[in-house]
């Protein structure tokens, strides 16, 4: 279940997740990573600079911008995550995003690449603290959500290295999304194989996701997926800021990033004509039973989109 929070921006990651099937993700009108939100105004360039300019860091760490500005105590976690990605960051500064979510909440935004001084898009990220924060309101930009962090992304690179290091997930997902007016929706199948030829402990984790057209259509070529994220479902998630539900932050270690993918379609054997299937193997071993959430990220045309199924049961073969 995840929050309705994907809209028509950035990309942004979180946390607190809400249902699955609430409004859509990323779709037609270009919402999601395609389309991405200026860090500008996120961070403040000191007096006598370029709009858009940024004060030279350290050699190993960023400076603040303002100088003055107070360290907060989390953020060497987000500084890590970049940097163990090959982004360091270059600036810290202050975020318009601390009261995105109705209550002034800890903020800074972690400038890897600053964007160019007419205008465009950087590297880096807007981050909430909003740890044990009961539910979080409405915020426009596609959303990425877990318990500890809302984090507006500038791009899909900052994106993919936050997903992995703070184990968040989109905070709007639908199982459907309509291209070219075809309406396609996802279904998953993860399993461990226990089979008696299977070395001890069974093989890790697999995943077949199947992606179809609802009306029968033949599935184009021009749609493709280039990513799978399994988050490990270990959290209580909520529906709407009037139902709020606790929830507890996953460890990192609970994201399958699944890296390499398979890819099949017609004729390939079991592939129907209306579908493309998208396969991933070596996964940890999670225990079967463990619920999931699994997120697919697709290619139309140099648009993205996201859908993913949430509450997925890994069963097991034996």
């Amino acid at each position: 279940m995840l929050l309705p929070l994907l809209g028509t921006g950035a990309v942004v990651l979180l946390v607190i997740a809400s249902a699955l099937g609430i409004g859509r993700a990323i779709n037609e009108a270009r919402s999601g990573v395609a389309s991405l939100p200026s860090p500008t105004a996120s961070a403040t360039a000191p007096s006598g600079t370029a709009p858009g300019a940024q004060a030279t860091p350290s050699a190993s760490r960023p400076v603040h911008d303002p100088a003055n500005l107070d360290p907060l105590p989390w953020e060497g976690a987000i500084v890590d995550a970049l940097s163990a990605a090959g982004m360091p960051v270059q600036t810290i500064g202050a975020s318009v995003e601390e009261g995105a979510l109705g209550v002034l909440l800890p903020a800074r935004a972690f400038i890897v690449t600053p964007g160019p001084v007419s205008g465009g898009f950087g590297q880096g990220a807007d981050v909430v603290l909003v740890k044990n924060a009961p539910f979080v309101k409405g915020a426009g930009g596609a959303v990425f959500v877990s318990a500890d962090y809302f984090v507006r992304a500038y791009d899909t690179r900052t994106a993919d290295a936050l997903i992995r290091a703070l184990g968040v997930l989109p905070a709007q997902c639908p199982d459907r999304v309509s291209i070219g007016g075809h309406t396609y929706r996802l279904t998953a199948d993860l399993w461990r194989d226990f089979m008696p030829v299977t070395p001890p402990g069974g093989r890790p984790l697999m995943a077949s996701l199947m992606l179809a057209s609802e009306d029968g259509s033949t599935f184009p070529a021009s749609i493709t997926a280039d990513h799978v994220w399994v988050f490990n479902s270990s959290w209580v998630v909520t529906s709407s800021p009037s139902n709020p539900t606790p929830a507890s932050s996953p460890a990192p270690s609970a994201v399958w990033d699944t890296g390499v993918i398979e890819v099949r379609r017609a004729p390939t054997a079991g592939t129907p004509a209306n579908a493309m299937e998208v396969v991933a193997f070596d996964g940890p071993k999670w225990d079967p039973g463990t619920r999931v959430s699994v997120i697919l990220r697709l290619q139309v045309g140099g648009v993205q989109y996201l859908i993913g199924l949430h509450d997925v049961e890994i069963k097991s073969s034996s």
